[in-house]
């Protein structure tokens, strides 16, 4: 990939080191442990900037550098960005995935290596051009000998990707779900926080009685009831949210508030299609950054303090907010359950904010006047079976329990 030719004159000491820089500078970002691939290119970049007006051997070289930094950036930005998805969104590990960073690692290092002879070579004076990159550098090479070039390199990559995807790489590095160990970090670090500044409600009796109205909602919609880890909080506050690895947090206010049980697991099914569509690593990933999360790793108290308030006190786009309501709907319908009481129990809410001050719930899922209408509107015209889980007077019952629970 690399041969070493003569440059028209020999160059001095100055311009060998300034050359040989110049391809030393890819490598700055890399051995500082920064995982964007623009901050290499951008490296590279910034040192041809400073030397565009240098000697024409120190230009060349500056060229060269720059152009095989830009020849894998735009193949390391699909790997970095296919991992964010793998992540915080619904993409999976999948034996693709893997293949295509298994040659991504292969194709980098082999980068990596060849940088570091070029910058050794050129630092002794020798003028070595690498494969393809020379071409563009000179500007001089036929269209077509570029183009061939350029097509050997594709076919390489492509070609290593795909041979190894038809492996089994999911099962022979063991990766079920990467995104499952992230998020399993980020909750118990969340649960943690709050299990340490808030009181939580373990008696046997109201948890049992909040499963029941749980079970038939995750029953009829394939829900795995024991995926979900439900926490009630003895709080006044009228809210829940969601949070990394299927935690949800109930506080006691909600439940004494809600005129019903469906207007409960309206708000409750509001929260688990959050979770079901992944939507809490989409807002964290968003509204933190990406490495604010991977830094609570480190239990970085001031960063988990700061992502329990956006779980808790700050609402989702508007779409994935009507998402989540259409999607409570369809739980509540496919388990028997009356929606009409969760878009009413919205609307009492948004518009009696002075009798509710503590309803945190509403403050962070805005405009639920116009969602509760949609609701009632998407409700039109079906036939709505509704079975009551709870007695009116367990509906009491249960409500009382944490009205008295100290």
């Amino acid at each position: 990939m690399i041969t070493n030719e003569t440059f028209y004159y020999k160059p001095v000491e100055s311009e060998l080191e300034r050359a040989s820089n110049s391809y030393l500078m890819s490598l700055v970002a890399v051995i500082g442990g920064l995982p964007l691939p623009i901050l290499n290119l951008m490296a590279t970049f910034f040192f041809y900037l400073g030397n565009r007006k240098s000697t024409p051997f120190v230009k060349w070289h500056c060229t060269q550098a720059l152009a095989s930094q830009l020849g894998l950036f735009f193949f390391n930005s699909a790997g970095f960005w296919w991992t964010i998805g793998v992540l915080f969104s619904n993409e999976k590990a999948t034996n693709y995935y893997i293949a295509y960073m298994i040659t991504l690692v292969t194709f980098n290092v082999v980068e990596f290596i060849t940088t570091l002879i070029l910058a050794t070579r050129v630092r002794k004076g020798i003028h070595s051009e690498l494969y393809f990159f020379a071409d563009i550098t000179n500007l001089i090479c036929k269209k077509m000998k570029l183009i061939t070039k350029a097509f050997v390199i594709l076919i390489s990559f492509f070609g290593m990707w795909l041979l190894l995807a038809q492996l089994d790489l999911v099962g022979f590095f063991g990766v079920k779900s990467i995104k499952s160990n992230t998020e399993s970090t980020l909750g118990n670090l969340i649960w943690e926080q709050i299990e340490n500044t808030e009181k939580i409600i373990y008696e046997a009796e109201i948890t049992r009685k909040l499963d029941s109205l749980l079970l038939p909602l995750c029953k009829e919609n394939n829900i795995e009831r024991d995926s979900l880890k439900v926490h009630i909080i003895k709080k006044d506050e009228v809210n829940a949210f969601a949070m990394p690895d299927n935690h949800l947090i109930v506080y006691s206010g909600l439940i004494t508030d809600c005129n019903s049980e469906e207007a409960l697991l309206g708000v409750l099914g509001h929260e688990i299609a959050h979770i079901q569509n992944n939507h809490v690593m989409k807002k964290l990933s968003k509204e933190i950054g990406f490495s604010a999360l991977l830094s609570m790793t480190g239990a970085n108290s001031q960063v988990i303090k700061e992502v329990l308030h956006t779980l808790s006190s700050s609402a989702y786009d508007r779409s994935l907010e009507r998402e989540a309501d259409m999607e409570s709907v369809k739980y509540m319908l496919k388990a028997k359950i009356d929606p009409r009481p969760f878009a009413d129990f919205m609307y009492e809410l948004s518009v009696d904010n002075e009798l509710h001050k503590y309803t945190y719930w509403i403050s962070t899922h805005p405009e639920s006047e116009d969602r509760a209408k949609y609701i009632l509107n998407s409700l039109k015209g079906k036939k709505i079976k509704a079975e009551k889980i709870m007695s009116n007077k367990q509906w009491e019952d249960f409500k009382l329990l944490l009205y008295s629970y100290k």
